[in-house]
């Protein structure tokens, strides 16, 4: 049996389409329901990229090849409104459960809005 570590870094966000009719939209974004932000939102223009540095943690979980061969995960932008939130992007991904460091790009389903994250997987000791 083999542990790995894996960790989802969030790393940008553009939006063609700022979501509202005034103002800046209000974006927040899910890796299989773990939220980020946390609380709140990150407000965005038309076209303004979102770039922290350093890039956050956006998604964790240790696991071994007895239990699992790959890894599922469910990416979500959604852009806060009074009533019901719009879904700029629902996407899942499976990757093998495997040491890797990969890019990932998710469009979104009018190609209006882009979520840059960076996948690592490590093997692992800790348990």
């Amino acid at each position: 049996m083999t542990r790995y570590f894996a960790v989802v870094y969030l790393d940008s966000f553009i939006s063609a389409d700022k979501g509202d009719v005034i103002g800046a939209g209000e974006f927040y974004f899910k890796c299989n329901g773990k939220r980020y932000p946390d609380k709140g939102v990150i407000k965005l223009k038309q076209d303004q990229l979102f770039d922290p540095e350093p890039n956050p943690v956006f998604w964790t979980v240790i696991a071994d090849d007895d239990d699992v061969k790959e890894i599922k995960l469910d990416f979500e932008v959604w852009e806060d409104d009074i009533g019901r939130d719009d879904k700029f992007i629902d996407e899942e991904i499976k990757v093998p459960l495997k040491i890797t460091q990969q890019n990932l790009e998710l469009k979104g389903k009018k190609k209006d809005c882009s979520l840059k994250v960076v996948l690592k997987i490590s093997e692992t000791q800790i348990w």
